[in-house]
């Protein structure tokens, strides 16, 4: 007579409740993360960062383009002689 408890049956191991309560603490502190930082916006408004001072580009000093090179002549290859082909002798 081997019972199986009901309990033992529909109860889910403790490494899975664990996860499910670490989930529920991380979805929890992000919601108020946002919130805060949704507030904060609204709530604080920052005063407008000027960029343009530190956009401005010195056009004064660019340097010259140079004038394209000729191209170097192809080396001419040497000119190797043909291979001595000696005929053998016919028995």
């Amino acid at each position: 007579m081997n019972r199986v408890s009901s309990n033992s049956a529909a109860s889910v191991p403790s490494s899975d409740q664990g996860f499910g309560r670490a989930l529920v603490i991380s979805i929890a502190f992000h919601l108020i993360a946002v919130a805060a930082f949704t507030l904060r916006a609204v709530f604080y408004p920052s005063d407008m960062i000027d960029l343009q001072d530190s956009i401005r580009v010195d056009m004064v000093a660019l340097p010259d383009k140079q004038a394209a090179l000729p191209p170097e002549p192809a080396p001419q290859p040497e000119a190797t002689p043909a291979p001595q082909v000696e005929s053998k002798p016919e028995p």
